[in-house]
């Protein structure tokens, strides 16, 4: 059917081609925020319920009518709570005529730089399986929707959307100058974007129109006929005024045509538009019909149309495109120049850094939500029917959609930029509270994950009992003599972790000991805190995706495997005074004996030594807001000595820095006793900040011996490494310019090839990140500005307390790499710990299984379990995916192909069915068959087909590669 309706359309193209006419695909939207001014519940009721019911009506009852839609969240909240039988069948109706497309089609329309990639993904599968579960099989999405990409866009994208299976997207170009001028020249506005250097061509790119003008231009010229718009400036379309009205969107639409190739794309609508849609279609019909019928007049010929209709026709006329790759350093406008200030360039770099805590909550939040889906799962396939049932494991499956609603939420470009209004903006007001919102939603989904969390280990603990278990390290506080605190600890990841986890102790108490199930004394220190509080640190060891029981009892202070009380000493700072140092069995940090800052790291062999000079400094001249990062001088350092203090153990060694309750840093080095850890190779930094006085932006800055000749190396949403130079050049405010988005890593290495040694930085929040001076990295940890910027209606007036764990490897460039990924991991995915309160080890043995280990074997050291999850609460399908974690350059061994054979992987279970399927599940491998568009200089088309999945059971990744799999499990006796 789509083949005829696609030749008919050809055949009218083509006749309105011969009469010498530009045709005009209009796409009618309406851009609904998910939360910005105000929360996402309140536009819902005030606004979008509106435009849905509006919306179907009209196209009910004008067939030739279109329209596209982007965000589910808005169908799930119409869906159950307004729509009536009638109206779902309607809907439904219009999406299988072709009338309603569905664009995007992910939860919300996501942030691009500052989001993290799996991020990304979770939120479009959980978009796309709302669309299949309630819509079906005619609401595939088969294009992308990036229209409101403020704070920049990713190279990442591309490759994403091309997994995913999409044929085309649409962006909005607010770039510079001269990429600007390039494209009009060119008619350069629609291209093939390949973003991976890794990837295969047909596994990263995609056919891409960027929209010249702003999403809600036509309305911004006169023509926003809905019902809150100003009648004088968007005037209803009468006989009187038709001619005029028609000759202004005629040459409106002649303009943009310029920028093209082929025919027109141009859309009509904004920001929560159509609450009146029949009003609007109204009166926009009047105009197409009156241009239609006078093409000697205007040289057109308009047609509503979804993004289907105009790239089903586009890829049929056989063009040839530009072709960017990723070497192309565009960006599309990265970083994000804007008119603003006097009209001067300025760049919405803010937005990288803005709201910080909140920004580290959502990436915490995921941290809880992935093992809970992991578990779920592992729970499910493999425990005793009646154990199931009578732990509620069905009903806990809604804890998991109300976890991943709202991890989807947080990833609207207005929430994630940190952007939104907030309770302090808006006192009086609780529907403008948008910050407190997603935080209240995080917090609520943080609890359904840690319910999932305790219920399903507590289904696999079981044996001649179910344990009871919390989640809350405040159990630790039942610690007694008689009651020992179990403690069960689970591992996230595909590989085996040996690591070291610590939990905060009763007040007073200070003789204990860890035993393993085993009743064997595992390492043990206890340390005190800066606040006086009393934690205990103890190494586990535990195998991929299971867990390990390890038990904190109480013991005589004359015991011989007692915990030892590690004292925390003061270090008097004086100009005379030595440096001193933290150490483990690898790594040796020194610090200045003058300043008590962090000098340089070592490695304890002797081959790598570096300067690594650590400095906070402050912004304080600034007038930029929520979006624009503004600051016409380099911060200034802050030279205030700090009171400093250590504790050295066997186990741990820390360095306290307090500056003031508002700013202080604890610098730990971990021994472990067993050398197939990683985390010894990592020097851990906890900043603790909190913004008192405004305008203010905190730093802090590691200065390096290395000669990086201005650049730096930063990720691409988490996922691949892109080369950066700080460019004095740029127009406006330079160090805003050249700020760019940290995910979850960034590196310095020297420009002297003789020169191997990197300095890696680590993060599980997204930072702004600038290097104004050769060797040096500068992380911006704090934002609040008293300031309105251009873009953003209030101050931001941030004064949250916030603490950002940064983790550093100093070593030569292969093994720096070897070790970045596993602890970049490591980082944003800690050891689970579950507790529960036991009379003494046998008693719970007696009771309990004390481990769980559902893998065959580790995954290859290269190839990250992305994501375990149940696909429906009603059925026992699991859905795996797999990911190549190195880059085709980052190591000799590591970079090369990975195979996992699935039906091998699980240890108890067996896979009885698989499936190779599209990233967000959309489609199977077998029935997926891109659009191929042909490039300039090409004979042929490029096969946008991704490869074959393979034979068998075995799935072969390369570099960056991932595989998505649908799969059963049964478990075996």
């Amino acid at each position: 059917m789509r083949s005829l309706l696609l030749c008919a359309l050809v055949g009218i193209l083509a006749s309105v081609a011969s009469a010498g006419l530009q045709e005009v695909y209009l796409v009618p939207h309406s851009h609904c925020d998910a939360g910005w001014l105000i929360t996402a519940d309140a536009y819902f009721w005030t606004e979008v319920q509106y435009i849905l019911n509006s919306v179907v009506e009209s196209l009910t009852a004008d067939t030739t009518l279109r329209f596209v839609w982007a965000e589910t969240i808005w169908l799930d909240m119409w869906w159950n709570q307004v729509a009536s039988p009638t109206q779902k069948l309607q809907f439904q109706k219009l999406v299988a005529n072709k009338q309603l497309e569905f664009v995007g089609g992910g939860w919300v329309m996501n942030d691009e730089p500052i989001a993290i990639y799996n991020d990304v993904i979770d939120q479009v599968t959980t978009g796309h399986e709302w669309l299949r579960n309630n819509i079906g099989p005619e609401a595939r999405v088969r294009h992308g929707w990036q229209i409101d990409m403020f704070s920049g866009f990713s190279s990442v994208t591309p490759s994403l959307w091309a997994l995913m299976g999409y044929d085309a997207t649409v962006i909005r170009f607010e770039g510079s100058g001269p990429v600007q001028a390039n494209w009009t020249d060119d008619r350069g506005y629609e291209f093939i974007w390949q973003g991976s250097k890794n990837l295969k061509k047909e596994e990263s790119e995609i056919f891409t129109h960027t929209l010249q003008h702003n999403y809600g231009d036509l309305l911004g010229i006169g023509f926003d006929f809905d019902s809150t718009a100003n009648p004088a400036n968007n005037p209803p379309i009468t006989n009187t005024n038709i001619g005029n009205r028609s000759q202004l969107l005629a040459s409106t639409l002649t303009n943009m045509s310029s920028y093209y190739r082929g025919p027109l794309m141009a859309v009509w609508g904004s920001d929560f538009r159509f609450k009146n849609a029949s009003y609007n279609f109204g009166n926009m019909t009047l105009l197409i019909n009156y241009i239609n019928a006078n093409p000697s007049l205007f040289g057109l010929h308009i047609q509503y149309a979804t993004l289907a209709d105009y790239f089903d026709t586009l890829h049929a006329m056989d063009l040839k495109w530009p072709f960017y790759d990723q070497t192309v350093d565009f960006e599309i406008g990265w970083p994000h120049a804007i008119r603003a200030y006097n009209l001067t360039t300025q760049y919405q770099t803010g937005a990288l850094t803005s709201r910080p805590y909140f920004k580290g909550l959502i990436r915490h939040s995921n941290a809880h939500l992935r093992p809970a889906e992991i578990l779920y799962s592992l729970a499910q396939a493999s425990v005793n029917a009646s154990v199931w049932q009578a732990a509620n494991g069905p009903q806990l499956y809604g804890n998991l959609v109300l976890a991943r609603q709202a991890r989807g939420l947080v990833q609207h470009h207005d929430s994630l930029a940190g952007t939104m209004a907030s309770e302090q903006n808006n006192p009086n007001n609780t529907a403008a509270w948008c910050l407190e919102d997603y935080i209240n939603h995080l917090n609520a989904a943080i609890v359904a994950s840690d319910s999932v969390v305790t219920a399903t280990l507590g289904m696999l603990a079981a044996d001649a009992a179910v344990p009871t278990l919390s989640a809350d390290p405040a159990t630790v506080q039942q610690l007694s003599p008689q009651q020992d605190i179990a403690v069960l600890v689970h591992n996230p990841l595909g590989w085996n972790r040996h690591e070291v986890v610590n939990v905060q102790l009763p007040t007073g108490v200070v003789n204990v000991r860890v035993v393993d199930a085993d009743g064997a004394a595992v390492p043990a220190e206890l340390h005190p805190f800066v606040d006086g509080s009393m934690h205990l640190w103890f190494e586990v060891d535990v195998v991929p995706l299971g867990f390990a029981t390890y038990f904190v009892e109480q013991t005589a202070s004359t015991a011989a495997d007692r915990a030892p009380l590690i004292a925390l000493k003061p270090v008097a700072l004086s100009p005379a005074a030595a440096n001193f140092t933290l150490e483990n069995a690898q790594l040796e940090v020194t610090f200045d004996g003058a300043t008590g800052r962090m000098a340089s790291v070592a490695s304890r062999d002797g081959t790598t030594t570096m300067r690594t000079a650590q400095q906070f400094g402050m912004y304080q001249n600034g007038t930029g807001g929520a979006y624009i990062l503004y600051e016409p001088t380099p911060a200034t350092p802050i030279d205030t000595l700090p009171q400093v203090s250590v504790s050295k153990g066997q186990l741990v060694q820390q360095a306290f820095n307090f500056y003031a309750d508002n700013l202080w840093q604890v610098v730990r080095l971990f021994n472990i006793s067993q050398q197939q850890g990683h985390i010894q190779y990592s020097v851990q930094v906890l900043h603790h900040a909190q913004m008192l006085q405004d305008p203010n932006e905190l730093v802090t800055v590691y200065s390096t011996d290395l000669d990086t000749q201005g650049s730096w190396f930063i990720d691409e949403s988490g996922l691949e490494m892109n080369k950066r130079v700080f460019d004095p050049t740029l127009p406006g405010n330079v160090i805003g310019a050249n700020y760019h988005a940290m995910v979850s890593s960034c590196y310095l290495r020297s420009a002297d090839s003789a020169d191997s040694r990197q300095f890696t930085v680590l993060s599980s929040q997204s930072l702004g990140v600038i290097s104004q001076q050769d060797g040096q990295i500068e992380l911006m940890l704090h934002r609040r500005t008293n300031s309105s910027d251009s873009q953003g209606p209030y101050p931001l007036n941030d004064t949250s307390a916030l603490d950002i764990p940064l983790w550093f490897v100093v070593g030569p460039q292969e093994e720096s790499e070897a070790l970045r990924h596993r602890l970049n991991l490591q980082l944003e995915f800690p050891p689970v710990l579950a507790f529960g309160v036991t009379p003494s080890v046998d008693a719970w043995n007696a009771l309990y299984q004390t481990q769980f280990a559902p893998l065959a074997a580790d995954l290859p050291e290269n190839v990250h379990l992305l994501s375990l999850f149940t696909r429906n609460a009603d059925s026992a399908e699991y859905v795996l995916r797999l990911q190549h974690v190195f880059e085709k350059d980052d190591h000799p061994v590591l970079s090369k192909d990975a195979t996992v054979d699935i039906s091998k992987l699980f240890g108890q279970l067996k896979v009885t069915s698989e499936q190779r399927r599209t990233l967000s599940l959309q489609q199977s491998y077998a029935n997926l068959n891109r659009q191929k568009w042909t490039p300039e200089n090409a004979v042929n088309k490029l096969d946008a087909a991704p490869k074959s999945p393979g034979k068998g059971s075995s799935v072969t990744l390369s570099a960056i590669e991932s595989a998505t799999v649908s799969l059963t499990l049964n478990h075996v006796a």
